[in-house]
């Protein structure tokens, strides 16, 4: 029985930047979330200087979760990363590729990416082939927008964390952060709360604040009994990208539980970044000191 070959797609863009550094900012996969708006959570598995595995989790167009696992290997001097996708996704198997970065002059470079996959017939090579194109084509827009403002986008990206020690056992602790759907019964500046979850401790939610006018939806990525990963979806001017973890870490003296954001105004919005930083500290910090607390008043008390 014969084989078909390997379906191939490529993309490339020239970026104004140097191609160290835009290598530097692509393999940098933990900041992922940060690059690529439609990237929830990534999670290495495995890490090395030279190679690793990384789980994504992606929201796609049609706002559905999609998870996998992918063998980097990463070469600094070479500036070169081949990838090889574990398992399969959808009707896509065997999913390689390569990324590029050649220097040219002024400071630029070309990024090009190549990837070769197998799917079972025609319809799903023809499809696959569509997706990667498209896909393709906005992984590197995206990158090349975000690496040749990152000076004027680090400017107005900041995180802050908040933290508390909870004496309590850590599988309870993480059991409260996951039930969200009971929280607005305890924090009355939720006024609705619908969450749906998925067999991949997958949550998506639509939450109301007193503070707001329409609801905001979120994505959690559950990873039990080491905290919880987020991203919000839908947000509202002037920000432009809202990411938060739960993390938590066992100590002598009980759960140490700490909350993370991290937010990105619109570069626009930049003469009014210090007004701006302080009035979303002090929302975002009051919310997860709140929240810390019911946690701890939760299970400090079962």
């Amino acid at each position: 029985m014969s084989h078909p070959e390997a379906e191939q797609t490529q993309a490339g863009i020239i970026v104004d930047a140097p191609a160290e550094i835009t290598y530097a900012m692509l393999v940098d996969v933990a900041n992922w979330p940060l690059l690529y708006p439609w990237i929830a959570h990534t999670e290495f598995v495995e890490r090395a200087p030279a190679e690793d595995l990384v789980q994504f989790w992606a929201v796609n167009p049609l706002g559905r979760i999609r998870i996998w696992t992918s063998r980097r290997y990463l070469d600094a001097s070479a500036l070169r990363m081949d990838i090889e996708q574990q398992g399969s996704v959808g009707p896509i198997t065997g999913l390689t590729g390569s990324w590029t970065f050649k220097p040219l002059p002024g400071d630029r470079c070309l990024v090009e990416s190549r990837h070769a996959f197998h799917a079972a017939t025609p319809e799903d090579r023809a499809a696959g082939v569509t997706e990667l194109n498209r896909h393709g084509k906005l992984q590197m827009e995206t990158l090349k927008s975000r690496v040749e403002n990152r000076a004027r986008l680090a400017e107005v990206t900041w995180s802050f964390e908040d933290s508390l020690v909870v004496e309590s056992e850590l599988g309870q602790v993480y059991r409260a952060l996951r039930d969200v759907g009971s929280w607005p019964a305890h924090l009355p500046y939720l006024t609705a709360l619908e969450v749906t979850e998925d067999e991949n401790d997958v949550q998506f939610y639509d939450v109301r604040t007193q503070d707001a006018d329409e609801s905001s939806r979120y994505v959690r990525i559950c990873l039990p009994d080491k905290g919880i990963a987020y991203k919000q979806l839908t947000v509202t001017a002037p920000v432009d990208l809202h990411l938060g973890r739960w993390t938590l870490t066992e100590t002598p003296a009980g759960v140490a539980v700490t909350s993370t954001h991290t937010v990105l105004v619109n570069p626009s919005a930049a003469e009014q970044l210090p007004e701006l930083r302080g009035r979303l500290h002090k929302t975002l910090s009051a919310d997860s000191l709140a929240e810390l607390q019911l946690v701890k008043r939760l299970t400090e008390t079962h």
